[in-house]
């Protein structure tokens, strides 16, 4: 299955690699298909993201979400639903962490969220929609994904979040598709 995991672009003057979501890269590279675009650094404002969606077309979309990237994480998630209405979105950061619940009540175009870190959560969740697509994992439930954010037939969910006690159990962010040789 193929994932797009994304930084949004903003106009930061800040450009550094997203360590985050090169964590989450490797978490599922062995299983999946996994790119990562960072906006800011190659300059794509939504036009050109979604030329990258559209030529990638992934079945999970996941970006990266600071309060400051709402607009930009706004836009993407309508234009990837406009364009494909089956892929799966989701973010996570700092933005949905803080505000969960008003997140995906503000949010229709967004699937889900995680709330704290996703390094163990996040697989899961692509394992589970990989299995049997996003309606057997609905139909499968979601529960037991740690920091998982989502709707469900009586309201809003947020599973507890497990704190990853062995940080060298990560292994390494993914730096080859992170390419910090490319940053500034």
């Amino acid at each position: 299955m193929k994932v797009l995991l994304a930084k949004p672009f903003n106009m930061s003057d800040h450009i550094q690699p997203s360590i985050g979501l090169g964590y989450l890269a490797s978490a599922i590279r062995k299983e999946h298909e996994v790119r990562l675009v960072d906006c800011i650094k190659d300059n794509l404002t939504i036009d050109k993201f979604m030329a990258v969606l559209k030529e990638y077309n992934p079945a999970i979309l996941g970006l990266q979400c600071y309060t400051f990237d709402l607009p930009f994480i706004r836009q993407a998630l309508k234009a990837a639903k406009a364009f494909n209405s089956d892929i799966v979105t989701v973010i996570g950061g700092p933005h949905s962490s803080a505000l969960p619940e008003i997140t995906l009540k503000a949010e229709n175009d967004l699937d889900f969220l995680f709330v704290g870190e996703a390094e163990r959560g996040f697989p899961q969740l692509v394992k589970a929609i990989g299995a049997g697509g996003l309606t057997k994992a609905r139909a499968e439930g979601f529960s037991g994904i740690p920091g998982l954010g989502y709707r469900d037939g009586s309201g809003i969910k947020i599973n507890p979040n497990v704190i990853q006690e062995d940080l060298d159990g990560l292994g390494l962010p993914a730096w080859d598709l992170i390419k910090p040789q490319e940053y500034p």
